[in-house]
């Protein structure tokens, strides 16, 4: 079997799990996983948008998509580990909703004082804790 070849540029983002899309002259990366599906009898493919591979980078979606079962709607302190984080911050931040999707955890709107203790702790930047 043939494999598309892509340009060095493209082929730095296109790591296990992922799926590179060509449309004309673009270039369009997903994550790839699949499963069993027993109504159907067969594994069943899901992909979901990175977001578009350009010379200059990989250009993230303005909005992010939610998957039902797969993704996790929680609380910060059931995500993360907040015995470094002093009690003082841990009340300011523990009960920030989060939304997991992979290793990134998205918040809603923060007030400063948040965003500054969870800058303080994580590596957190434009509403995104990477984890």
């Amino acid at each position: 079997m043939k494999t598309k070849t892509y340009p060095a540029w493209v082929e730095k983002y296109h790591t296990k799990g992922t799926s590179v899309k060509q449309i004309r002259n673009n270039y369009y990366l997903y994550s790839v996983t699949s499963h069993y599906s027993r109504e159907k009898g067969y594994p069943v493919s899901e992909q979901r948008y990175i977001g578009k591979i350009t010379e200059e980078g990989l250009i993230e979606p303005d909005k992010i998509t939610f998957t039902p079962g797969v993704d996790k709607l929680m609380l910060l302190k059931d995500a993360f580990d907040l015995g470094s984080v002093s009690e003082k911050d841990k009340a300011e931040i523990h009960m920030i909703p989060i939304l997991m999707i992979g290793t990134k955890a998205y918040t809603g709107h923060l007030s400063r004082k948040k965003i500054a203790v969870l800058r303080k702790y994580f590596n957190y930047e434009d509403g995104v804790i990477q984890s």
